[in-house]
């Protein structure tokens, strides 16, 4: 009677060598098919959110307000309301909507459980820290808070908005603080012109948040271009996608665009009245 002949050492170990190599080869195509699903995710997602603000621009002729400051007795803080908030009932959240007290911030007690809330179209896949909610405080205020990725396009000079130099001296871009553009008021081109981009940054006053609004907040300068994950500049646009970041433009259309994109040319897409109208985002 035949005994059947099993694997040797050398033999198995050819095989798992084998199979070693063909997971190795295989993991990187996994990957970029990952992500590759993750980008047009988040592509999506800007996309519809400059749906939304077309839509409140239809209801309100004009984008809504980068964000507003709010008064609390003798005091003015950031926080009161931002343009993440002002489009929910257009990104089917009026409930939430109609369930916050927007003359109060985002720290009373009428509100702390709902800025709580986690919503998916503010977010990037590929954002590894975007899960859950995060802890901060807040000049004395221990606030909990939902995630964001996305921030709107002040133009070119944060300190135009963090600082309140007048009607004299705004930021050149789209929304900013107490904005009202138009569509009218875009004389480079919607189509020119971003209007917002992503964000990712692990410092809690330079992180996204939709329900808390201030400069560094909800939204971003176009004075450093795009950044990269850790090293993301605190009051520019960055994320965790390789070669670039995501942009819905001010005609609505969504893209990516390279960091290696020229300096002066990402500035030029963040004015909407520079005069750069034949400048396109590559």
């Amino acid at each position: 009677m035949k005994r059947s002949r099993g694997f040797t050492v050398i033999e198995l170990l050819v095989v798992i060598g084998i199979i070693t190599i063909l997971v190795a080869l295989l993991m990187p195509a996994v990957h970029a098919a990952r992500e590759a699903a993750r980008r047009t995710q988040c592509r999506n997602n800007l996309h519809n959110i400059g749906i939304a603000l077309h839509n409140y621009h239809v209801e309100q002729q004009c984008f809504p307000p980068g964000w507003l400051t709010s008064r609390v007795g003798n005091y003015v803080y950031p926080g009161y309301s931002s343009w993440l908030m002002a489009i929910l009932p257009e990104i089917e959240q009026g409930v939430l909507y109609n369930s916050l007290n927007i003359t109060q911030p985002a720290w009373s007690i009428e509100n702390t459980s709902l800025v709580q809330q986690r919503l998916e179209l503010y977010l990037c896949p590929s954002d590894p820290t975007n899960v859950g909610q995060f802890r901060f405080n807040w000049l004395g205020n221990d606030l909990t808070l939902s995630y964001s990725n996305y921030v709107g396009n002040l133009g070119r000079d944060f300190i135009l908005d963090y600082y309140d130099y007048g009607k004299s001296l705004q930021p050149d871009g789209v929304l900013y603080r107490r904005s009202n553009i138009a569509v009218k008021d875009i004389t480079d081109g919607t189509s020119n012109t971003l209007l917002a981009g992503e964000r990712v940054n692990d410092d809690p006053l330079c992180r996204p948040m939709w329900a808390f609004g201030a400069t560094s907040v909800v939204t971003a300068d176009s004075s450093h271009g795009i950044s990269e994950g850790e090293h993301a500049y605190f009051w520019g646009f960055s994320s965790h996608h390789p070669q670039g970041a995501h942009f819905v433009m001010c005609d609505g259309s969504a893209g990516f665009i390279s960091r290696k994109i020229d300096l002066e040319v990402f500035m030029n897409l963040s004015t909407r009245d520079g005069g750069e109208t034949e400048i396109h985002a590559p």
